[in-house]
């Protein structure tokens, strides 16, 4: 009996020592494997944000050249337009020549300006976008109001998405809405230090916000924003103007 009882101990002792080993290699199993998946998913936002910064950086050169070479041809352009017309007479060729190189001089500097850098390291977001907004005025006449909330503590990467979704939606405005006045406002939502809102509004034409994904970069300000965990809201309809807002975490995501 001795024996017997020794000997089921030690069977016992054994079997619960394998049970706790195995379930403890099941459960470091399960752990690894969340650990790997969310690996792979930083990777993955990883790859994406370097493609994101280069095709950023790709942008900013192809607006340096654009200012540099198209932009001051067809400022020259609507110059010798003007020139020939008062030299020559009113010509309706000469008028539509200047009307044209006005047109695309507009959509280039459109152009210039979307794909313009947030500057150096010392320039903050609020100077960056009053920038951007003064020039949308001087360049349209289009009354810009652009309202930064002091007490926002934003990163770096959280300004620059920002200040791109203020340069689409500017953009956007700039060659659909017909709008003369817009309203830029980031603020914290409700009080949350935590969030950005950015709130772009206009009182043009509007337009069908389902019908129009496509045509008005709206996707491209999403999949941005989804980058970071945000979030895009569009409220427009025929001949009511349009509002864009943005939320995102007031720090940037990362790794």
């Amino acid at each position: 009996l001795l024996q017997t009882g020794f000997t089921m101990v030690i069977s016992l002792g054994f079997s619960l020592a394998m049970g706790f080993w195995i379930a403890h290699m099941s459960e470091l199993g399960d752990r690894n494997g969340r650990l790997l998946a969310e690996l792979q998913g930083a990777q993955s936002q990883i790859a994406t944000l370097h493609r994101e910064a280069g095709a950023t950086a790709e942008r900013e050169h192809l607006a340096r050249e654009l200012h540099d070479t198209i932009a001051q041809d067809l400022t020259g352009l609507v110059m010798l337009a003007q020139r020939a017309r008062r030299e020559l007479g009113e010509s309706e060729t000469l008028r539509l020549i200047e009307e044209n190189a006005r047109a695309t001089l507009a959509e280039t500097r459109a152009l210039v300006a979307a794909s313009a850098a947030l500057g150096d390291d010392s320039t903050d977001l609020a100077s960056a976008l009053h920038r951007l907004a003064e020039r949308l005025s001087r360049e349209t006449g289009v009354e810009v109001a652009c309202d930064v909330a002091a007490e926002l503590a934003l990163d770096r990467e959280t300004e620059v998405v920002v200040l791109r979704c203020v340069q689409e939606a500017l953009g956007n405005a700039r060659k659909h809405a017909r709008a003369s006045r817009i309203a830029i406002a980031v603020t914290a939502p409700e009080g949350d230090r935590h969030r950005v809102r950015v709130e772009i509004t206009d009182d043009g034409i509007g337009f069908d916000p389902a019908s129009a994904r496509d045509g008005f970069g709206l996707s491209g300000m999403t999949d941005r924003l989804a980058l970071v965990h945000g979030t895009l809201e569009v409220r427009s309809a025929a001949g009511a103007g349009t509002t864009l807002v943005a939320e995102l975490p007031a720090a940037g995501v990362t790794a």
